[in-house]
């Protein structure tokens, strides 16, 4: 349940800054869920840059960025489980 609190507060924040920054509203439409997919994917991208940063490797290295973003678990703000949310990926 806090889970759907916590992404539904971070939906209407979308629509907040959609509407102050953009001029754009929403209406009655709800917002897609994949925008809150990819604000999700977005921290995990950040997650692996700081952590590549972090440990002197090479930002430019997209697989070396890659492969910190693998089992890892994040709390992400729409993530599916509320234990944080597990992206496995194969090499």
């Amino acid at each position: 349940m806090v889970v759907l609190i916590v992404c539904w507060l971070a939906l209407l924040q979308v629509k907040k800054v959609a509407q102050e920054k953009f001029n754009y509203t929403f209406g009655d439409t709800a917002v897609s869920s994949f925008v809150s997919g990819f604000y999700d994917a977005v921290v995990l991208y950040a997650l692996a840059l700081n952590d590549t940063v972090r440990l002197g490797g090479d930002l430019r290295d997209g697989r070396e960025v890659t492969r910190r973003m693998w089992n890892r678990t994040f709390e992400g703000e729409c993530t599916p489980c509320s234990n944080g949310f597990t992206v496995n990926f194969e090499d």
